[in-house]
């Protein structure tokens, strides 16, 4: 029963590494966290998570996109709209200027 659920568990997480090339990215996921820790140029450091981003992106989509198809078009519709700007919430706050962060993360959140 327990080699069963993990290969389960393993087929899973090759279908949703392996879904994209982008997934390849992932590594700066581990370098940003990493060179955090070790107190790298601060440069360095946001650089390796800004690359982090896009493939983070890309398993958010895939992963919401999987569980509409369990729940539903409405709630996976919901699901989609309400993580589909993680991304930029996450990013915006950085390119703006602290008077007007206020604002543009009013505006992302609606």
């Amino acid at each position: 029963m327990a080699g069963a659920v993990q290969k389960s568990a393993w087929h899973a997480i090759q279908v949703t590494l392996f879904s994209s090339y982008a997934n390849v990215l992932l590594v700066f996921v581990f370098l940003g966290i990493w060179s955090g820790a070790r107190g790298w140029d601060p440069s360095a450091v946001f650089m390796l998570n800004f690359l982090a981003i896009f493939p983070l992106a890309s398993l958010l989509s895939f992963a919401t996109e999987e569980l509409s198809k369990s729940v539903g078009q409405t709630v996976g519709g919901l699901i989609n709209a309400t993580f589909g700007n993680a991304v930029e919430m996450i990013v915006s706050p950085t390119f703006v200027p602290v008077t007007r962060r206020l604002v543009t993360v009013a505006n992302h959140t609606g």
